[in-house]
């Protein structure tokens, strides 16, 4: 079936793909190995410069001098690695980034209007603006998705609460207040439930 198998080094060793460039090996262990050369800081550098600039992770591992995509995700998510808190420090920057393009594409209104030969205007280009909200909202979600404390949607989870012209603030009480209070407030007698 064209796999040899290496008991020795337990690997599973497959034909290459002309379409996928890295797939000579399944295990990311051997891709470690084979990669291992390439976990240098000049390499790390590289890859943040290029994701900083906007390149995608993809786009960046299929380059012949790049790791593999899966040993570049190990080294990203493993807080002991060297490239860890670079890593962090890039993808924070590319959200920035996408902030900045985003204010520059809402203020663009570069052929936003159609005008005829005499300079009047005719109305307005509906499929540019289309095409200006879906990247200005691209962009939105995925710098909320890549920096979540600075762009993230933010929910306020307040814990008052007015029933029959009564707050309560029920975020530092014990069970048995809150009993005590929905009792009281059951039995509708006027007074606070503080």
């Amino acid at each position: 079936m064209g796999r040899n198998v290496d008991k020795t080094r337990d690997l599973v060793e497959v034909k290459p793909n002309p379409e996928k460039r890295y797939s000579k090996y399944k295990d990311l262990n051997s891709k470690v190995i084979k990669y291992a050369h390439l976990d240098t800081p000049e390499i790390h550098e590289e890859i943040c410069d290029r994701i900083v600039n906007g390149q995608a992770i993809t786009a960046i591992c299929k380059l012949e001098h790049m790791p593999h995509l899966e040993l570049v995700y190990k080294w990203s998510s493993d807080p002991e690695h060297p490239m860890f808190a670079r890593y962090e420090r890039a993808v924070r920057i590319r959200a920035e980034r996408w902030v900045d393009e985003i204010l520059a594409i809402a203020d663009d209104t570069t052929n936003d209007l159609i005008v005829d030969e005499m300079g009047s205007i005719i109305g307005s280009n509906n499929a540019n603006i289309q095409r200006a909200r879906l990247r200005v909202d691209t962009r939105k979600w995925l710098a909320g998705k890549f920096a979540p404390k600075v762009y993230g949607d933010k929910m306020d989870i307040n814990n008052t609460s007015t029933v029959n012209n009564q707050t309560l603030n029920l975020s530092v009480r014990t069970d048995e207040d809150l009993d005590a209070i929905l009792e009281h407030l059951r039995s509708g007698s006027p007074n606070t439930a503080d």
